[in-house]
């Protein structure tokens, strides 16, 4: 099909009426007698879902997943575990997290003053996205929480996100969460670690500078340095919706568990923390986080 001195196939233009540029990604152009051609390979899934161009981030991505699948496997038994209700609860925050992340309607859309360039328009926040993984981890464990943040991190991908990484972001959060709520450490910061608002920021501090590797992983290196000044401002972005609907999760698991706190899941402290274990650990620890300052302030 020509248009405007183009050749171009059918399904980009359906990936150009969709406003969807990121379809059009790994497109290949060549000229030819006068006319440039644009090469559109067939989207798999769907124009959002797409198996990573560089093939490093197809290994990171395909070994991931395997890891997620394994300790799920691991996990099997927990299921058998719960009771009725438990199993009731369980699908409902499953279908629930679905559905969040693919309604407009529990969206927030806010002017974020931090994205300077890239994709216009305001930021839009789903300030319960997170909620059902925070719940889940206090409740049932981390398996129930990562088959969770499976379902959520995959309608996400599926709705709004750019790649498939998201997938073991979310699976990394609900992993963080639920090792921070069920660690069984001694001592005042593993006690205040264990309750869900704290778990909840701290997974966020952990994960928003690791989303950064997710387009390099994506797009490969060349592409990535292409667009790097882009592409670190809509993630400087980012950490707004990430820390506010972890924030909503936190709180709400912290309603949770002061309504119900018979139903969260409690462990009698009895492990020495790893910084307390010898006095080069507590050296370590000590001095790791001034050097982390003194590098972000340099």
């Amino acid at each position: 099909m020509r248009a405007f001195g183009l050749r171009v196939r059918p399904d980009a233009i359906i990936a150009c009426a969709s406003a969807d540029v990121r379809a059009l990604r790994g497109a290949r152009l060549y000229k030819g007698k006068g006319v440039t051609s644009v090469d559109v390979p067939l989207i798999d899934f769907s124009p959002l879902l797409h198996w990573p161009e560089w093939l490093p981030g197809q290994v990171v991505l395909f070994v991931g997943l395997l890891a997620v699948a394994f300790s799920l496997y691991r996990r099997r038994h927990g299921w058998k575990d719960l009771g009725p209700a438990a199993r009731r609860g369980f699908w409902l925050l499953l279908v629930f997290v679905v559905v969040v992340n693919v309604t407009p309607a529990f969206s927030l859309s806010i002017d974020n003053s931090l994205i300077t360039t890239g994709r216009g328009g305001p930021t839009e926040i789903t300030l319960l996205s997170y909620a059902p993984i925070v719940l889940a981890a206090g409740w049932w464990g981390g398996g129930s929480a990562m088959v969770v943040a499976l379902a959520g991190g995959l309608a996400n991908a599926l709705w709004k996100g750019p790649h498939l990484f998201i997938l073991l972001e979310w699976v990394l959060l609900a992993g963080i969460i639920s090792f921070l709520l069920r660690q069984d450490y001694t001592g005042g910061l593993p006690a205040v670690l264990r309750r869900p608002l704290p778990a909840a920021l701290v997974a966020a501090i952990i994960v928003w500078p690791l989303q950064l590797a997710s387009p390099f992983l994506d797009m490969g290196p060349e592409a990535f340095f292409d667009s790097l000044d882009r592409t670190i401002v809509i993630w400087f972005g980012s950490g707004i919706p990430l820390f506010g609907a972890l924030l909503v999760a936190g709180s709400l698991g912290e309603i949770a568990l002061r309504i119900r706190p018979t139903r969260w899941f409690r462990k009698t402290p009895r492990t020495l923390p790893p910084y307390a274990a010898n006095l080069v650990s507590q050296l370590l620890f000590a001095l790791l986080p001034m050097a982390v300052v003194g590098i972000g302030v340099l």
